[in-house]
This record gives structure tokens, sequence and C-alpha cells, in this order.
């Protein structure tokens, strides 16, 4: 009953402005084969279209879903990202970026972000500590947890990687991250009636120049609740967002605090 008075109070999610959408599309794309320039240039455009410089509140939305081609560049071919909703948070946070690298790429993010995970193991593909230091542009990563939603616990495998993009010339932000994490196959539930088929993760994190981060969020997922419940509707999207942002605020406590993030 609590669940469906919170879905019922729910504000819309509204469609993102088209600029904003199309170079969340182009980003996912271009992670691992664009260029540092043409990365850089994709961000200028999105920190235009989310005021970056003058943002003072965080703002959200839907965005458009994947095409199979998009889905592709993963690895995903048997199943349609046309039935994986797409949704969007643009928000900042004051943080030091080196700390927030260091948080990023944290092997037991489930000791960061404490109740999120029942269990956490995180294996890197390359070293962390080189690509800390500058000497690799990206580390990838897999990723094997359980969590409980909604009193049903489900494991799932996730691969991701984090790409460090230099300053686009002209720009004043300094390097910046883009991250992007997606499950190569199904997420498996305890409960028949719940399922998680897609979930697509896009982040961006850089550096405004007044001592906060910029970060923009695009996620795209598959996913049914039970009861009716699943990511088609506006309440749902809007109570996953509204998580994504209590994530910002686990993180900006985390950059304030010292030795959390070896």
């Amino acid at each position: 009953m609590l669940l469906l008075t919170v879905l019922l109070s729910c504000k819309a999610v509204d469609p993102a402005p088209e600029g904003l959408d199309d170079v969340l599309h182009y980003l996912w794309q271009q992670v691992d084969d664009g260029s540092d320039a043409q990365l850089a240039d994709a961000l200028v455009n999105l920190d235009v279209a989310v005021d970056g410089g003058g943002l003072e509140e965080a703002f959200d939305g839907s965005v458009s879903r994947l095409s199979t081609e998009e889905a592709a560049l993963v690895g995903v071919v048997d199943r349609d990202p046309a039935q994986a909703a797409g949704v969007f948070l643009v928000n900042t946070f004051p943080c030091d970026p080196a700390q927030l690298e260091r948080i990023l790429s944290y092997a037991r993010q489930d000791e960061l972000y404490e109740g999120v995970y029942e269990s956490y193991d995180r294996v890197f593909d390359n070293d962390r500590e080189a690509w800390l230091s500058g000497a690799d542009t990206a580390l990838t990563y897999q990723v094997d947890y359980t969590a409980k939603l909604l009193g049903s616990e489900y494991a799932a495998s996730a691969r991701g990687s984090l790409r460090r993009v230099p300053d686009a010339e002209g720009a004043t932000w300094g390097d910046w991250i883009l991250q992007r994490v997606w499950l190569p196959t199904p997420a498996v539930f305890d409960n028949d009636n719940r399922s998680m088929d897609q979930d697509y993760q896009l982040e961006l994190y850089w550096p405004r120049g007044d001592g906060r981060i910029v970060h923009a969020y695009g996620m795209w997922r598959q996913a049914s609740y039970g009861a009716g419940i699943d990511m088609e509707s506006d309440a749902t999207q809007r109570i996953l967002l509204n998580n994504l942002l209590d994530w910002d605020d686990n993180t900006e406590q985390l950059c304030a605090s010292e030795g959390l993030a070896r």
C-alpha cells in the first residue's frame, strides 16, 4: 500500500530536450571507439544542453530507447532494446576530481554504498593504479552482485568501463570521466514474477571549475517488479530517478570523507 501511494503521488517524467537526447545516444555509441576529440566535442554540446556551468538544481526526464545497433555495441543481440525504457538525470555535487576517480574505481562499492548490495565482487581487467595514475586511459571490469528489491533477491553479472577523456580545446573543465555499465545477460530473481532483462547505464562526470562536478546519467532498463509494476510507467521511473539522486547524495558524502576510497 505504501508503494502504491508513492507511485500515485509521483510527478510526470517528461521527455529530454532533443539536443540532450541526441548527445547521450552519440556518447553511448562512441565510448570505446570515439577519439578523445570526438568525445570532448560531444561533452561541449552536452554541457551547453544542460547549462552545466550555471546548473543549480537537478533535473531529469526520459530519453528515447536504444536501437538494436546500439545494444549490439555491448554484445546484446538476443533481446529487443526497444523494450528498455530510458531515463536521464543531470545533477551537481562538490567533489575533488581525484577523489571522485578513486570512488568510481573502488573495488568494493558495497563498502562505500552501504545497504545497496547483499554481495558484491568487482574484478578489473587491467591495473586500477595504472588508470588512476593516468598511464591507462580506460579501466574495464566485471561485477557480480546480489541485491534485494521489494522483498525479492536477485543476482546479476555486469560489465563496465571507465574512460578518462582529456579536456576539449577551448574548454576549461580539465579531464573528465565517461562510464558505461550493462548486463550481458538478464538478472536472476528468486521470484518468477520479477525480472530485469536489460540494463544499460551511461554516466559522465566533469568538473565545472567551482569545486563542483556535473554528473549526467542515462539509463535504459527493462524490468518488472511484480504487481503490474514495470519500467513503462512514469511512477516507476520517478522512483528510480529519486534513487539515482540519493546515490549522488551518498557520493557527495564520500567526496567529503578522507580515507574511504583508497
